[in-house]
């Protein structure tokens, strides 16, 4: 009986704490509210470490203005303590010439660039009455503290998310596992177009 109980609760703890859901995700990207380029993103997960790949590049007006592109990938695992980042790295690529290649391992808790969506998500999901987010981001460059804070949202199936020191607000879907569908800080944009997810 008592092995019954373990198995059960362990189950439980599996569900709360594994809420990211793979997927491919298109957003659209804007600098200042004009249509200049798409980030595609996939989250897949295999042997139990999550792969967060984004590949944002200018397209139409906005590559004749400026030939980017850029590719990121976290990987990261989860458990009770939340998003563990094991390695980030970032090829980006401005009119053919390469402007940053950083490839890097993560320690003390600290978050990437990247997996910051992703553990707003988790936190989202988790701690649903939590409101504020206090995280280490780490680009590779600098470590940075960032701190988050739920407020009042128009839609009821949206979380919002402002960061006020940076002038960041983002948004995420109760409806779609907390996926992250929106950001905006005083230059660009992204916005959800569609997403497939995993079956």
């Amino acid at each position: 009986m008592k092995s019954i109980v373990i198995t059960i609760l362990c189950c439980l703890i599996n569900t709360s704490t594994s809420a990211l859901t793979p997927h491919e995700a298109t957003y659209t990207l804007s600098w200042s509210g004009i249509k200049v380029g798409v980030d595609n993103r996939k989250l897949t997960v295999k042997n139990n470490l999550y792969h967060y790949k984004s590949n944002a590049k200018t397209t139409g007006f906005g590559k004749l203005i400026k030939d980017y592109n850029v590719e990121t990938e976290s990987i990261l695992s989860i458990d009770h303590s939340g998003v563990n980042v094991d390695s980030y790295s970032v090829l980006e690529v401005i009119n053919g010439a390469i402007e940053k290649n950083i490839a890097i391992k993560l320690k003390n808790d600290d978050l990437d660039p990247l997996s910051l969506f992703l553990a707003l998500s988790n936190e989202i999901n988790n701690n649903p009455d939590k409101i504020d987010f206090d995280f280490r981001v780490n680009n590779g460059k600098k470590i940075e503290q960032h701190r988050y804070q739920i407020v009042e949202s128009d839609d009821a199936n949206t979380v919002k998310i402002i960061e006020k020191d940076r002038n960041i607000e983002l948004h995420f879907s109760k409806s779609q596992n907390a996926l992250f569908t929106y950001f905006k800080n005083p230059r660009l944009s992204l916005k959800l177009k569609n997403v497939i997810f995993e079956e």
